[in-house]
């Protein structure tokens, strides 16, 4: 028995049951529906929060749909294009995926302020859009963080700047605490190098030696830099912006955020941990 080809039945096969579906751009006969985070930014891109939760194509025919495209693309080009196949929708069914879109963490680094990106979410048959959807986000400057966000210690620890240049200047001053005989002497930042007995209370000088040296910059409580309310899609949205410790050193003020941040960063740079099995 001679074997078939496979490489021309199955295509065949495939064509005789496929059956062309007649969708007008529009019509209803597929909907696409998203849920899109109303706002995004470098430190949410750093901890690989998704900017689309979820995305749904529905065919609301009773014929199965073949070949359909998802496109998205954005105003902008802090994210990249986006494309998605679905082989087949079959009829009365829900597609359901979540898009990993490309945003360019570089581009978003350099974001001084706030900008408007709009999303346009289109659904392709036969080179038809036969379903667009438009949403829009705020991409937020580099130091500003959504007050929804500000308890999340994940996304608080994209704003924590060990190699700040203003980092450096605490340490030295610092080292002048460390040298004294209540903290034994030894200005050196050691991490937690040395014996298990001494490495608690050498940790606990570090820290206390840095506490000082920020204490005595006479940093001044003050309200944060003028940030933005705004309400999209519904929902209330505050951003707050973060002083980084060159700027906190620069003006001598800082709000409890701003000030728990610099100390953290400068906790980080000698490699002391908090929380865990360190202190």
């Amino acid at each position: 028995m001679e074997e078939l080809d496979k490489t021309i039945v199955a295509p065949k096969l495939l064509a005789s049951i496929r059956e062309d579906v007649d969708i007008k751009e529009n019509d209803g006969s597929v909907s696409i529906s998203m849920d899109v985070s109303p706002v995004f930014s470098y430190a949410l891109c750093m901890n690989k929060t998704h900017l689309i939760k979820e995305l749904s194509v529905e065919n609301t025919l009773d014929k199965d749909i073949y070949d359909l495209r998802i496109k998205i693309k954005a105003d902008n080009d802090l994210i990249e294009p986006y494309i998605e196949d679905i082989f087949i929708l079959n009829a009365g069914q829900t597609y359901k995926t979540r898009p990993k879109l490309f945003v360019h963490p570089t581009k978003l680094l350099e974001m001084n302020e706030m900008t408007e990106c709009l999303l346009k979410f289109t659904v392709m048959y036969k080179d038809k859009e036969v379903a667009v959807r438009y949403d829009r986000i705020q991409v937020l400057a580099y130091s500003e963080i959504p007050e929804s966000y500000v308890g999340d210690s994940r996304i608080l620890a994209a704003f924590v700047l060990p190699n700040n240049p203003a980092v450096e200047i605490i340490r030295q001053e610092a080292t002048e605490y460390l040298k004294r005989e209540d903290f034994n002497g030894d200005p050196s930042f050691s991490g937690y190098q040395g014996s298990a007995e001494c490495v608690p209370k050498r940790v606990q000088n570090m820290a206390a030696a840095l506490f000082y040296a920020i204490r005595k910059k006479n940093i001044v409580y003050s309200e944060p830099p003028a940030s933005y309310e705004d309400e999209i899609n519904g929902n209330r949205l505050i951003m707050q912006k973060v002083r980084f410790p060159d700027e906190i050193l620069n003006t001598r003020f800082g709000t409890c955020m701003d000030m728990t941040l610099l100390y953290a960063a400068c906790l980080e740079m000698p490699m002391i941990q908090l929380g865990g099995t360190r202190a």
